[in-house]
């Protein structure tokens, strides 16, 4: 237990090493396991490169093009789109669907026809907490108190 009632947290994305050098195993001090999650995904993910290159870099858009077994098929065989832009809107849309503002400034940004078009860092963090904290997706992270974790101090060996 920390000042102020919180515990300390070892959390991690799932399917982190130990010896993982991308930093993803923090302490986190949160009053729940789910607070501490959060925490983490909002101080932590939300800067991990991945994360900013799947939301940037069009590979989270791009799975709106291709929603059925059929569009998918299609694809695979000829290398064609089925869905339209209009389609594609409209599935990005009902994605955020109580985030409306967040479907415009996404959809502003990938279709802008300006190569230096940047989404507004405000915009990418919320975009960003969206995806990873409100739908549950791309990292899934872990939380154990660390009262909880054995403590092993070094010692010889003994038969006892």
């Amino acid at each position: 237990m920390v000042p102020g009632g919180d515990v300390q947290f070892l959390v991690s994305s799932t399917d982190c090493r130990i010896d993982d050098d991308e930093g993803l195993i923090h302490i986190v001090h949160a009053d729940s396991v789910s607070s501490a999650i959060r925490a983490f995904k909002l101080q932590v993910c939300i800067h991990d490169k991945y994360v900013r290159s799947y939301i940037l870099d069009g590979e989270f858009g791009e799975r709106f093009w291709i929603l059925t077994a059929k569009e998918r098929q299609h694809f695979e065989k000829t290398g064609e789109l089925i869905a339209t832009p209009a389609l594609f809107r409209r599935r990005l849309t009902n994605y955020f669907a109580n985030r409306p503002d967040l479907a415009t400034a996404y959809l502003d940004y990938y279709f802008s026809s300006n190569d230096e078009q940047e989404l507004a860092p405000e915009h990418y963090c919320e975009l960003a907490e969206y995806l990873l904290v409100t739908k549950n997706e791309f990292i899934k992270a872990q939380a154990l108190p660390l009262d909880a974790i054995p403590v092993i101090h070094q010692s010889r060996c003994s038969t006892s």
